[in-house]
């Protein structure tokens, strides 16, 4: 029997503006979902095409502005900015071209169905299947569900994007109990050679374990928050290190600061042989976990397939892992981390303000 498995994941306000502040794209007030039938398709919030000029560059002079671009930045921000309008301008030849098929009917629906035969195609889509069924039992399944789709999309061309406002602080106003910091900076792309140990090296400083450094120095020694952690994402054309934790209002900036001071001081010592063998160790034993039901095996395969990986990847994985010797880590760190952050306060903290930003 086959099912199809629907996992969503929402990002709270303050992840979202960091992660779009980061990327300078505008902040699409939506959750993201994953769904193990997924086509690697691109996202995009769509307006009136009259609008859309207008708004993409009220965006663009916004963006300027709170990044605080300076001089010598003009000419990587130009290409943002650019690449801004042309995905714009792309959008709205699509919209158009729906318009002049049928403007008397057009409605938000059929605005959806011309997106989603866009985007969605036999040849972007990535399927996994995991219960009792076997290859010949599924395939004319498969062929009844997904073989109406087009062979290939009509997708946008887009640029890859790299992290803006390096050694910045935004500061937002909101009244909350707490204040909510979220950090990041530039990450390592899935194929890079360097991913493994990069991998290794996010999980020393903050991977969601009680024994990372973010989590012993801001939370066990000093009480300052109540969970720390950092993650490392990888999208087609973008990669980004992203971390966050909320604290006392009277507290944020002491918090800031000593994430500031770890993640400098991690990056220009690296890690300890001790830290690495743990590392390593916890990354292998715990690997299990992700194979224990049908929908986490079905979830897996399909990023491995989103990656570019093949199942034996299962198989190599550990010696990936023990091959990352200490000077590799110890060369990814600084790699990794000594780039400067991007940070994003959200509530009611004391004694923060905005900041320029240094050059990259």
């Amino acid at each position: 029997m086959s099912q199809q498995i629907r996992q969503t994941r929402t990002f709270p306000l303050a992840r979202s503006v960091a992660f779009a502040a980061l990327m300078s794209v505008p902040l699409v007030a939506a959750p993201l979902t994953v769904v193990h039938a997924q086509s690697k398709a691109l996202p995009v919030a769509t307006a009136p095409a009259g609008e859309k000029s207008e708004g993409v560059e009220q965006r663009i002079t916004q963006l300027h502005a709170e990044l605080k671009i300076a001089p010598d930045q003009e000419s990587k921000w130009n290409s943002v900015a650019q690449a801004m309008r042309d995905n714009a301008s792309n959008m709205d030849k699509l919209v158009a071209e729906k318009r002049q098929q049928a403007p008397q009917n057009m409605t938000a629906v059929d605005d959806l169905k011309t997106y989603a035969r866009k985007v969605l195609a036999r040849q972007n889509l990535k399927v996994a299947v995991v219960g009792d069924i076997d290859a010949e039992t599924l395939k004319p399944i498969l062929d009844r569900v997904f073989g109406a789709l087009p062979e290939q999309p009509d997708l946008v061309a887009i640029a890859s994007a790299t992290p803006q406002g390096l050694g910045r602080r935004i500061d937002i106003n909101l009244d909350v109990p707490q204040t909510v910091v979220d950090f990041g900076g530039p990450g390592i792309a899935r194929k890079d050679p360097d991913f493994m140990a990069a991998y290794l090296i996010n999980h020393i400083l903050g991977g969601g374990s009680s024994d990372s450094r973010l989590y012993q120095e801001v939370r066990e020694k000093r009480g300052l928050v109540y969970s720390i952690a950092d993650s490392l994402i990888w999208l087609d054309h973008s990669a980004i290190l992203i971390g966050g934790t909320a604290t006392r209002a009277d507290r944020t900036n002491e918090t800031i600061d000593l994430v500031q001071k770890e993640i400098r001081r991690f990056a220009e010592d690296g890690p300890t042989a001790a830290e690495l063998t743990e590392a390593k160790n916890n990354l292998n034993s715990s690997f299990a976990l992700n194979l224990d039901t049908s929908s986490k095996i079905a979830s897996l395969l399909v990023q491995l397939q989103l990656d570019g990986l093949n199942t034996d990847y299962f198989t190599k994985r550990p010696d990936m892992i023990n091959a990352v010797t200490l000077d590799d880590a110890k060369r990814v760190a600084k790699r990794l981390l000594d780039n400067g952050l991007l940070i994003t306060v959200v509530g009611k903290p004391q004694a923060v303000a905005s900041t320029t930003p240094t050059a990259n």
